[in-house]
């Protein structure tokens, strides 16, 4: 198999998006671009360049209807969530190319994984900042104990204690099942659904308003347009901060850890 260069990987990436952004357009479904690609749409037309990653966001409803439409369609994708594929390492969905293969170090295999974006599905939060909160601490928790759980291996480091830490995490996570844990997130999220409110986000990390989620607006990408929330600004404001001004140059760095190869 042939390995990609990073530049052949967010290139299928962009690909990926091309098709998610038609699906979604002609089955009057609402996607929009998501954290660090939102970021890159706004300040710099395109990816972060020093990010490989590509992420969108939808409402739990529409998330459901655009899994069972690619499902089922001849799009050259798969979707990837628990409610279809039981050995799923993600608490999140991942729309894959079929035509590619990754390799993820220290990670458990996961059938159909290849060049990915990430699909996060919203829910209803509490309206209630306080419970918002207890919610992240929970989620947060049981988040990190999925993420050490669906490891192979930890990484070690020049750090003795860091590693004494992760070499613990590791071992505690291996009594507790990858699948279990995200069945019990991914129902539990599920639940929130049944109380509408004026938040929506991820549980175990953001919230933000509904009405920035109840239309899009449109930015560009790499040189295509595609969807974002009603008001990019304040949403990326709300999390990020001053979003336009660049981190230090240290920090700057390309993360990429997989290994990819065509098929």
């Amino acid at each position: 198999m042939e390995r990609l260069t990073v530049e052949e990987y967010k290139q299928v990436e962009l690909e990926i998006l091309m098709k998610v952004d038609k699906i979604c357009r002609e089955n009057n479904i609402n996607y929009f671009l998501f954290a660090g690609t939102l970021i890159g749409a706004v300040r710099h037309n395109g990816f972060i360049p020093w990010d490989d990653d590509i992420d969108i966001s939808m409402l739990r409803k529409d998330y459901d209807k655009l899994a069972a439409i690619i499902q089922k369609g001849n799009y050259g994708l798969n979707f990837i969530r628990i409610e279809e594929n039981p050995d799923t390492i993600y608490p999140y969905g991942k729309i894959c190319d079929q035509t590619t293969e990754i390799k993820e170090k220290n990670f458990k295999e996961v059938a159909g994984y290849g060049v990915f974006i990430d699909v996060f599905p919203f829910d209803y939060l509490p309206e209630n900042e306080r419970e918002r909160v207890r919610l992240k601490k929970k989620y947060f928790r049981m988040y990190q104990l999925l993420t050490h759980s669906s490891r192979t291996g930890y990484v070690k480091t020049d750090s003795i204690i860091t590693n004494i830490k992760r070499n613990f995490a590791f071992n505690f996570s291996k009594l507790f099942s990858t699948k279990k844990i995200i069945t019990k997130m991914n129902a539990d999220f599920i639940k929130l659904n049944e109380r509408k409110s004026n938040f929506v986000g991820l549980a175990w990390a953001y919230a933000w308003l509904l009405e920035d989620y109840q239309s899009v607006s449109e930015v560009t990408f790499e040189g295509h347009i595609f969807w974002a929330p009603k008001n990019p600004d304040r949403v990326l404001k709300t999390h990020f901060g001053d979003y336009m001004k660049l981190p230090p140059e240290s920090e700057r760095v390309l993360k990429h850890t997989l290994v990819c190869y065509k098929k």
